[in-house]
């Protein structure tokens, strides 16, 4: 009997301690420029507020979802976004969907006069990156009820963005950019990122009843084949 009280408490109490591990311990405060805060609740069950780079803080959530996987959630006025993830791929976030206010992105620093509006709803199985230095996605975007603002207000209707692995450029990711309903404007592009820095070629074609656009689109970008290419390279600075 004492043998077995023995065995007993040596399973139960590696268990107890392990249940009851505090998730603080295995949050880091920071990592590269990404920033845990206010970190509560279990490794199994808790909160934190996610700090990035040159944003308010975000409330985000995690709970076990049994097996080897983690449910995760992120929620504010700007998005509600939710995912798995496994601790045997740390840099890899699965199954992502949810919705985010375009503007939250802060696009418009690209377009400087006229900035975009809507919703993207997210489709993604996967990303996986290094911050800051290689980035991997497969998956789709919808942007629903786009449209420019500011020197020019107009609809673009919705728009795809494809995500998927650059196949000669190892560690960077393409979106390919396509109009999928009419709207005044017509866009297309494509922009390719390594979570460090970016390319991107975007077009811009007014429709045939709407050439009275191009004067306002013009300074965006230089005028070619009946439509306005933009064109931004740089370094995101996300992670550094």
């Amino acid at each position: 009997m004492k043998r077995r009280l023995i065995w007993v408490f040596l399973l139960v109490v590696p268990l107890g301690i392990v249940a009851t591990l505090p998730a603080s311990l295995f949050l880091p405060n920071e990592e590269g420029a990404v920033e845990f805060q206010q970190v509560t609740g279990t490794i199994w069950s808790g909160q934190a507020r996610l700090k990035l780079p040159q944003q308010s803080p975000l409330p985000v959530s995690w709970r076990w979802g049994g097996g080897l996987t983690w449910d995760w959630s992120i929620a504010s006025r700007d998005l509600a976004i939710e995912g798995q993830w496994r601790p045997s791929n740390r840099d890899r976030l699965e199954n992502i969907s949810g919705e985010i206010n375009i503007q939250y992105l802060d696009v418009a620093q690209w377009l400087v006069v006229i900035w975009p509006e809507g919703q993207l709803i997210l489709d993604v199985s996967y990303v996986e990156f290094e911050p800051g230095i290689s980035l991997a996605a497969s998956g789709q975007l919808l942007w629903q009820k786009a449209r420019l603002a500011g020197l020019v207000n107009e609809s673009l209707g919705d728009l795809t963005i494809d995500l998927r692995p650059h196949e000669t450029l190892a560690g960077h990711t393409i979106a390919d950019i396509q109009s999928n309903s009419r709207g005044a404007v017509r866009v297309s592009g494509e922009l390719s990122s390594n979570s460090d820095r970016y390319q991107a070629l975007i077009k811009l074609q007014p429709s045939a009843e709407r050439l009275d656009l191009l004067p306002y689109l013009l300074p965006l970008g230089r005028f070619s084949d009946g439509a306005i290419r933009i064109e931004r390279s740089g370094q995101l600075g996300v992670f550094q």
